[in-house]
């Protein structure tokens, strides 16, 4: 008697399962290596993105803005973003959808700047950064009609 015939897949079958676990194995370990630099990939992100809004104002400042101010924030959240080993990924995403939108406006606009300012403050709050709008008054602020001077009067 004759001994039945193994079926066996055909080499080009073989070939593709071979190239599709090699294809998945190279797709787990890029996976793995994005999880494991995510912070540096986002902080790379933020970085880029602010130096491009940087440049743009720095090359088109809008008219009327105080853009030493601006440089000043964005050199001290950068210099302090290079310090960080871990990024705030709470606030990330607002960061990221601002300096997308500011990147779209060629060149921002000063509300848009105010707007990155108030951000990078929200960002990391240890900066101390002052959001435009929100300084101290320089009279101090009365209580009750008695206590302001009268400015009228000779």
């Amino acid at each position: 008697m004759e001994s039945p015939q193994k079926k066996r897949l055909s080499k080009g079958c073989l070939i593709a399962i071979i190239i599709a676990a090699a294809l998945v194995v190279l797709l787990l370990i890029a996976i793995f290596a994005f999880w494991s630099y995510r912070h540096d990939l986002a902080k790379w992100t933020v970085i880029a993105s602010v130096n491009e809004i940087k440049t743009a104002v720095a090359e088109n400042p809008p008219e009327g803005y105080d853009t030493a101010y601006f440089n000043s924030v964005t050199d001290r959240f950068l210099k302090y973003m290079d310090t960080q080993d871990t990024l705030n990924l709470a606030g990330y995403g607002e960061l990221v959808k601002l300096l997308q939108e500011a990147k779209k406006q060629t060149p921002p606009d000063a509300p848009m700047l105010d707007r990155i300012v108030g951000a990078l403050g929200r960002f990391y709050p240890e900066l101390d950064i002052q959001e435009p709008g929100s300084e101290v008054p320089d009279q101090p602020v009365h209580d009750t009609p008695a206590e302001v001077p009268d400015t009228l009067g000779p």
